[in-house]
């Protein structure tokens, strides 16, 4: 039960998108020092999320196997990349 309802699935999930706002206007160059610093920015910060969630799914699966939820026959489904 989730609040008053039945629940067959529940899924987590995190939003990764920032608000962007283009003031330039125009189109920047792929070989601009601030382009690259930023996509790396972006990356690293993707990257700690991904390794985050994985570290909250990865501790949800350790407390999940070897209790009452076996007796109960529910199950923890894990992404695997």
């Amino acid at each position: 039960m989730v609040g008053n309802k039945k629940i067959k699935d529940v899924q987590f999930y995190v939003e990764v998108m920032d608000q962007v706002q283009n003031i330039g206007g125009g189109r920047r160059s792929a070989y601009d020092p601030d382009e690259i610093e930023e996509e790396k920015r972006e990356k690293l910060k993707k990257n700690k999320i991904d390794n985050e969630f994985e570290s909250f799914a990865t501790r949800v699966n350790e407390l999940w196997v070897g209790t009452q939820f076996d007796a109960l026959g529910l199950d923890f489904d894990q992404h695997q990349r």
